[in-house]
């Protein structure tokens, strides 16, 4: 249904994109980076703040002391909005021997003019003012993002590496959710190895989708469809559950090629969102929003999605919220119209509109009406 949000063809699509923010991914011959690694040394080549020359510009890092490294930008939104949370816990944690050291890849000049500005929501204070309170850096050559992102094939930021008290990577993630992790580090409470797994499972389908991407910029669409089904079998097979990013790019690659493989590509998204059909009503709402753009989609393409449809209907029944039912009841009632089956069409909008009180849902009754009046006004004309 119209009335709630929906992913387009183009945000499915950024799923497989290969272009990292930091630099080209790393080939699969150089060392993987990841939880239990040695981490490398820093180069830093400007310390804009120290928390007042009480935490040292470190290159080594020192037994028994904890490191955060962070990486941010100016321009990222998520960056910015972590920051009250990372003075926050530097001031939390500073006498158990941690130091944040925040890291853009900007020039200095980029980073001092953000820095003077005022912090979001905040009277009288700056960016330079609240990161006082850890230290943040700029590295315009990249060095750390090379040694740190790009070895352990983070391709987005702001994320974070805690370096623990023996120099090993002990979490790799977002800042924002890392201070229980933190904690028990400090207390030497956490075990690493769980969420080894998780990384590496994160990270092995990283470099399969800038794999995929190479290929699909190459033109090579089918190859690139049967290599994230291949990683994507592989993980099933092994008891995990395959990578987010990888379903969606599987989806969106299979939507590309039509026929078995995007009705299949259809099933297969559906069925990892199966207790989720608000997931389930945006997903198919896509297709029905690529037809009405005049893009073309696979008959097979249509029937698996108007079935998909079907299933998060009964989903949405079961969950009990009418406006909501309502809103899946018209995207399944927009697909069976696709896929000309009008009067099942009207059968089910009409439901949705007895359910919700809405123009847009009457409307579209209304429309699938005047098309039936046509469809029996031909039908007579023939006889």
């Amino acid at each position: 249904m119209r009335l709630t949000s929906s992913f387009s063809r183009l945000a499915l699509g950024l799923a497989i994109t290969a272009t990292s923010l930091f630099t080209t991914a790393s080939s699969g011959a150089d060392e993987l980076l990841t939880v239990g690694s040695k981490a490398p040394a820093l180069d830093i080549e400007h310390w804009v703040s120290d928390r007042d020359g009480e935490m040292p510009k470190v290159t080594k890092f020192e037994d028994g002391k904890i490191y955060i490294i962070e990486f941010w930008a100016t321009w990222c939104g998520p960056c910015i909005s972590s920051m009250p949370h990372l003075a926050e816990m530097q001031e939390k944690y500073a006498d158990d021997g941690v130091q944040l050291i925040s890291v853009s890849r900007e020039d200095l000049e980029t980073v001092e003019k953000f820095l003077k500005r005022d912090v979001r929501g905040e009277k009288d204070v700056t960016y330079g003012e609240l990161t006082s309170a850890y230290c943040l850096t700029c590295d315009p050559d990249s060095s750390v993002s090379k040694e740190y992102m790009r070895a352990a094939h983070q391709n987005g930021i702001p994320t974070a590496f805690i370096v623990g008290k023996t120099g090993l990577i002990e979490y790799i993630g977002h800042p924002m959710s890392m201070e229980k992790v933190l904690k028990q580090i400090v207390a030497d409470k956490w075990d690493r190895e769980p969420h080894k797994k998780e990384v590496l499972a994160e990270q092995q389908a990283g470099i399969v989708m800038n794999e995929v991407g190479e290929l699909q910029e190459a033109g090579k669409t089918q190859e690139a469809y049967d290599k994230i089904s291949e990683f994507i079998d592989a993980e099933k097979k092994a008891g995990n559950p395959p990578a987010m990013q990888a379903m969606f790019a599987r989806f969106s690659i299979g939507m590309e090629l039509g026929g078995e493989a995007g009705a299949k590509a259809m099933t297969d998204i559906a069925e990892m969102f199966a207790d989720r059909p608000e997931m389930i009503n945006q997903i198919t709402w896509s297709v029905v929003q690529m037809v009405q753009t005049g893009e073309k989609v696979d008959p097979q393409v249509l029937k698996a999605t108007c079935d998909v449809a079907k299933q998060g209907v009964m989903k949405a029944k079961e969950a009990g919220n009418d406006e909501f039912t309502a809103a899946m009841l018209d995207t399944h009632a927009n697909l069976l119209f696709l896929c000309e089956k009008l009067d099942m069409a009207i059968a089910v909008q009409k439901e949705a509109v007895e359910l919700h009180d809405d123009k847009q849902l009457q409307d579209f009754l209304d429309k699938l009406m005047e098309a039936k009046k046509e469809k029996e006004g031909d039908d007579d004309d023939a006889q």
